[in-house]
């Protein structure tokens, strides 16, 4: 009889990876899929949304059961269509698709014709010069009014089987269409921070002279600049080193009192509003906090207020439950 380990390995060599499917697709929708193009069963083991949920796209893991099946679904469904006008990506069961030499198996294609290619169409362009793992034409998608809308970024990247034929691509491939470029694949390294701080919480005497006083103890500044807003009439400013060192020693200044010009600076890398946003939900992930027993006439602003002393708030919520008053149904906080 088989060992457990080998029975686990057995399982496991009909199953594939399905990426890149839209939201709407269903189990069902799957299953059926494949019966009518494969005419086989199938089991589907998760289908689970994306990590980034801003993305409608979702990812399966999909049994074909029986080594027929699977070698037909590689061969003939590497991009299965489960909603018109898109295709999904399926990868073979392979350990080794995911190796530490990965990025040498990759080569990164740009140039390539927005409304001509997909993943599809990059496959059969470079199959011919040797065993593709995997291909992807990267993409932006979004919902819009319930519609599905999938628009190419004219770049992508091809995995080959294996780092020397990656290696002969990009050396001697010449392709017809003289737009596209064959690049080394280079890990995408993380952006860094940037070096402009952004200041506020100081009185409307200070200028820039005064901002630079205060901060270029910690290295040399590029650029400053004090602006007033509109709508509170209250000064705010940004202070940009050359060095990303010097500006992270500054982030000290944080709630550092300066006199006579500030009770508490407030002191953070500039980041435009969705980077903010998501810094934000990554150190605050998980660190709500439950209030109760406080009064009716208790605002969401008076509970900001409130707390708002203790760290930067994402968001407050008064949560609402409906009673009834002898008849009379009326909504109370949930206090």
């Amino acid at each position: 009889g088989l060992s457990s380990m080998e029975n686990s390995n057995k399982k496991a060599d009909f199953v594939v990876h399905i990426s890149e499917i839209p939201t709407m697709v269903k189990e069902a929708d799957i299953k059926a899929y494949f019966k009518d193009k494969l005419g086989c069963d199938v089991r589907i083991g998760h289908l689970k949304p994306v990590k980034n949920k801003e993305i409608p796209l979702q990812w399966a893991r999909v049994d074909f059961r029986t080594p027929e099946a699977y070698e037909r679904a590689i061969e003939e469904q590497r991009f299965p269509s489960f909603v018109p006008g898109t295709s999904s990506r399926l990868l073979p069961n392979d350990r080794e698709i995911i190796s530490k030499d990965i990025a040498e198996k990759n080569v990164f294609v740009k140039g390539l014709d927005k409304a001509r290619y997909d993943n599809e169409e990059l496959f059969d362009l470079f199959k011919q010069f040797g065993l593709i793992d995997a291909c992807k034409v990267s993409k932006t998608v979004k919902l819009d009014n319930n519609k599905f809308i999938s628009q190419s970024n004219g770049y992508g990247f091809v995995k080959f089987n294996n780092k020397e034929k990656a290696k002969e691509v990009l050396e001697s491939v010449k392709l017809d269409d003289p737009d596209i470029v064959i690049e080394p694949y280079l890990k995408e390294k993380k952006k860094p921070l940037p070096n402009n701080l952004y200041i506020k919480n100081f009185s409307n005497d200070v200028d820039e002279n005064v901002l630079r006083g205060i901060f270029e103890k910690y290295g040399e500044i590029t650029s400053i600049k004090v602006m007033e807003d509109p709508a509170s009439s209250k000064k705010f400013g940004y202070v940009c080193f050359k060095e990303d060192d010097a500006a992270a020693a500054a982030l000290e200044m944080h709630e550092s009192p300066v006199y006579p010009y500030s009770e508490g600076l407030y002191v953070q890398r500039h980041l435009k509003k969705s980077a903010r946003r998501d810094l934000l939900q990554k150190q605050y992930k998980k660190q709500n906090l439950f209030v109760r027993n406080f009064s009716e006439d208790v605002t969401e602003k008076d509970l900001r207020d409130l707390f708002s002393q203790f760290g930067t708030i994402l968001n407050v919520k008064i949560l609402t439950k409906t009673v009834d008053f002898g008849g009379e149904t009326r909504e109370i906080s949930q206090c």
